[in-house]
């Protein structure tokens, strides 16, 4: 009988990364293990919906005339770019956004725990 061994999901994954780096930033502002295990609830409901997965599926358009496999390249190739310019703002605002949530719960948590 084989043994199958399960990964966490990549969900997962970026979480436990987080919460790491959420535990060094408490560590170094010496926040006790008390003040981190009140605030990480609260912190991963935050980074469950700044984080929530986006699918930026671009509807088919009708192009009027014929195109050549290059003229298609070329445009799919510009849609694809502008998306990625958005999808990295995005991820950086998200992170921006989720830090400083982690600066409010973790400060939140050491006014009532800590």
């Amino acid at each position: 009988m084989s043994k199958i061994i399960e990964f966490p999901s990549l969900s997962a994954r970026r979480w436990a990364e987080w919460e790491r780096e959420i535990r060094g930033a408490a560590q170094e502002r010496q926040l006790s293990e008390a003040v981190v295990a009140d605030a990480l609830p609260r912190l991963r409901k935050h980074w469950e919906a700044v984080f929530e997965a986006v699918d930026l599926e671009l509807p088919e358009r009708s192009v009027p005339g014929r195109l050549t496999e290059q003229q298609a390249r070329a445009i799919q190739a510009l849609i694809d770019d502008a998306a990625q310019v958005v999808l990295d703002r995005l991820r950086r605002e998200r992170t921006v956004a989720f830090q400083r949530f982690v600066v409010v719960e973790l400060a939140l948590s050491h006014a009532t725990v800590g």
